[in-house]
């Protein structure tokens, strides 16, 4: 929404058809299986891979959709990922490093530039880690690491990414958006 209040809505989806496709090219490199949770309903457009499934997220705001997909997920596996899809800077070595973490540590986070974060792994699902943040505010990942801090979690951080969330954000990586 604030990158359509300077390009408008039709660019502003363009932008995000090019993250998609980035992250499903990225999708390609992981072996395992992958899920694309859509906020509202399912696009109905081929993601050219059988190992790619489709859900709906549920939840009334970004922590308990968030939340749901770890519940979700942990009743098949012992370590979850769950990635932003605004993130161009994101490497299958991020998504590597989070999971070889998680082999020791409960939690994984890469914060991104704005405040946030792109990326979020957990070894077991931490509750308070989505309840009462401040979504989309400048300062989710320091509540996020001081939560942790107080809780005693051991995570770890991984490098620090920008996200396409302002229109100044996508002209930091539209060079290599350009064949998407």
């Amino acid at each position: 929404t604030r990158l359509a209040k300077v390009v408008g809505d039709t660019r502003a989806l363009q932008i995000y058809q090019k993250l998609v496709n980035y992250n499903l090219d990225l999708f390609k490199k992981w072996p395992s299986e992958k899920r694309i949770y859509y906020s509202d309903f399912v696009e109905d457009f081929p993601i050219g891979s059988a190992s790619i499934v489709k859900q709906t997220q549920s939840g009334h705001d970004l922590g308990t959709r968030m939340l749901n997909a770890f519940k979700r997920e942990f009743a098949n596996t012992q370590s979850v990922v769950l990635i932003g899809s605004d993130c161009a800077e994101l490497e299958i070595e991020h998504i590597e490093q989070a999971f070889n973490h998680l082999q020791d540590l409960d939690v994984v986070l890469g914060p991104s530039r704005d405040g946030g974060y792109y990326l979020i792994g957990m070894s077991s699902i931490h509750k308070g880690l989505f309840e009462d943040m401040p979504w989309s505010e400048d300062h989710l990942f320091k509540q996020t690491k001081d939560f942790l801090d107080q809780q005693n979690i051991s995570y770890k951080l991984l490098d620090v990414l920008g996200d396409v969330d302002e229109y100044e954000d996508y002209l930091l990586v539209e060079k290599r958006l350009e064949s998407y």
